[in-house]
C-alpha cells in the first residue's frame, strides 16, 4: 500500500484535486481511501469527499503538520508506506530535520497552488505509473 499526503494552505485546491484524482483512478479500476485532517466542527473535506462514495477516515487530535514526530513514528513501524509533504510547522524545515533524510518521505518545495484538476490528474496518474515502474517521473523537483 501507498500513502500519499496532499497538503497546502486553505483554499489551495487540495479537496478539488483528491476529489479529481480518485474519479480518475476509480475509473481506471484502482482501489483508495482518503484519509482528512479538518480543523473545526464542520469537516468539509471530509464530508466532499465522502460524496464521492470514497472510503473516507479522519485523522483527529490537531493538524497533521504538528505532529510529525508521529508520522515518523508510523512510518518506522510499518504503518505507513510512505509520505509527501509539501507544507510545515515552520518553514524552512530546519536542516536537521529527520523528515529530510527519511528512506519513506518525500519533502516538496511548498508549491501548493490552485491546481485545475482537469490538468493534473493525468499527470499525477503517469508519475504514479512511473515510479511504481522504477522510471523518471516528469517535472520532478531536484532539492540540491
Amino acid at each position: 500500500m501507498r500513502v500519499q499526503l496532499i497538503g497546502g494552505f486553505l483554499g489551495a485546491g487540495k479537496t478539488t484535486l483528491i476529489r479529481a484524482l480518485a474519479r480518475h483512478l476509480k475509473a481506471r479500476g484502482e482501489s483508495l481511501a482518503v484519509i482528512t485532517n479538518d480543523q473545526g466542527h464542520t469537516l468539509v473535506d471530509t464530508h466532499l469527499c465522502s460524496g464521492e462514495a470514497l472510503e473516507v477516515t479522519e485523522i483527529t487530535g490537531g493538524c497533521l503538520c504538528c505532529r510529525y514526530d508521529d508520522l515518523v513514528a508510523a512510518l518506522d513501524a510499518g504503518q505507513l508506506s510512505g509520505a509527501t509533504l509539501d507544507v510545515f510547522a515552520a518553514e524552512p524545515l530546519p536542516a536537521d530535520s529527520p523528515l529530510w533524510n527519511h528512506p519513506k518521505v518525500t519533502v516538496t518545495p511548498h508549491v501548493s497552488a490552485v491546481t485545475l484538476a482537469r490538468s493534473c490528474a493525468d499527470q499525477i496518474a503517469d508519475n504514479y505509473k512511473r515510479l511504481r515502474g522504477g522510471r523518471p517521473l516528469i517535472n520532478a523537483v531536484d532539492p540540491a
